[in-house]
């Protein structure tokens, strides 16, 4: 039984269900969200390929690898998902504009 037990923290709040119905619900905004998951999908996938590789090949190889490829792949990552976070934040300052909230 404890086993079925979730903390507070598993619960999704009402606000958090409505926030999702609002994205899912809407075709332009289930379109970002599709395309930021696949985003995400590509960033982990690259990641896990990149350490796959550089623990797999030899001595020299590795290290290359380790010191000059993965972090590069690791940068690129972070550029993607800063990306994201900016984007995601100029839609919800141009959505708060459009819904007349700004300057109330």
């Amino acid at each position: 039984i404890d086993a079925l037990r979730q903390s507070s923290d598993d619960i999704p709040t009402f606000h958090e269900i409505s926030e999702a119905w609002k994205t899912l619900s809407d075709p332009l905004e289930r379109k970002r969200y599709d395309r930021t998951l696949k985003a995400d999908e590509f960033v982990e996938s690259a990641e896990k390929w990149a350490t796959v590789v550089g623990t797999s090949t030899g001595e020299i190889l590795g290290k290359t690898w380790s010191n000059a490829v993965l972090p590069t792949i690791q940068r690129g990552s972070r550029v993607v998902s800063n990306v994201q976070g900016a984007i995601q934040e100029e839609l919800n300052e141009k959505e708060s504009i459009g819904s007349g909230s700004a300057g109330v």
